[in-house]
């Protein structure tokens, strides 16, 4: 794909909230625990908390604890290191922005649940660490669209402060408001089945939907699941990035 669109923005995945026994960057929480720093999510009591993600295709799952610095840090680390050879020029940090602890104050107790079904689950924690783990989220997805704007190949943080996620490309209502919508520099488009089983026409108007209002920073992205494969084809489009970082927010240009 980059020798066809060399500008074209190559998103990874790198989950902010989930740490997947599969990455590299699990082994190096491992490490810092042995060190005697915790790194894991835990609960109000002090128990790692433990997860299934959205589908059940994976349970037992650790999270990261964006409370602490070197975490966030650690997390950094590892997108700054996918981009060294230039094949990744952004991030998909799924379970980003919409994924919060949500205090509530009749209880004084937050929540944090996944999962479906009789594997679902949820956590306690305090209001304030819940405070503080959601300004520690937003920091790391800010600093990550920060440092990726930076790079030849700039690309976004999808799941990000500046991310809308989820938007079926073959509604022209739907389209049309997200287009139009400042508030968003990083939109995406997505629908199940890769337009599979509908007519010619109908894919025709669907596709024509989408690219009627396209601009900076949308895409499409189409998937077909087989049990627990998803085939995934995406269409990017260029995405020139420019933002200034606080502590917890960010301002797109």
């Amino acid at each position: 794909m980059r020798a066809c669109v060399p500008a074209c923005a190559r998103p990874t995945q790198l989950n902010s909230q989930f740490d997947f026994a599969f990455y590299t960057l699990h082994g190096k929480m491992l490490e810092l625990e042995a060190q005697g720093k915790p790194a894991f999510l835990r609960d109000m009591h002090g128990t790692i908390v433990s997860l299934c993600n959205d589908g059940n295709f994976y349970c037992n799952i650790t999270s990261f604890d964006h409370t602490k610095d070197y975490v966030r840090q650690l997390w950094m680390e590892t997108l700054e290191n996918g981009t060294k050879i230039g094949n990744v020029s952004g991030v998909f940090a799924d379970h980003g922005i919409q994924k919060k602890m949500n205090p509530n104050n009749k209880t004084g107790m937050a929540t944090f649940c996944n999962g479906a079904g009789a594997l679902a689950t949820c956590w306690n924690f305090t209001n304030e660490f819940a405070e503080a783990w959601n300004t520690g989220h937003v920091e790391v997805l800010n600093e990550s669209q920060t440092f990726l704007a930076g790079l030849p190949q700039s690309g976004p943080t999808i799941n990000g402060v500046w991310a809308r996620y989820s938007k079926d490309p073959c509604d022209f209502d739907t389209m049309k408001d997200v287009a139009a919508d400042p508030d968003y520099a990083v939109m995406e488009a997505s629908r199940g089945g890769c337009l599979s089983g509908v007519s010619h026409d109908k894919a025709i108007s669907c596709m024509a939907s989408f690219l009627s209002h396209v601009r900076h920073g949308m895409y499409v992205r189409t998937y077909h699941g087989t049990g627990t494969l998803r085939v995934h084809c995406a269409v990017d489009v260029r995405l020139p990035w420019t933002t200034t970082t606080t502590t917890t927010t960010t301002t797109k240009r």
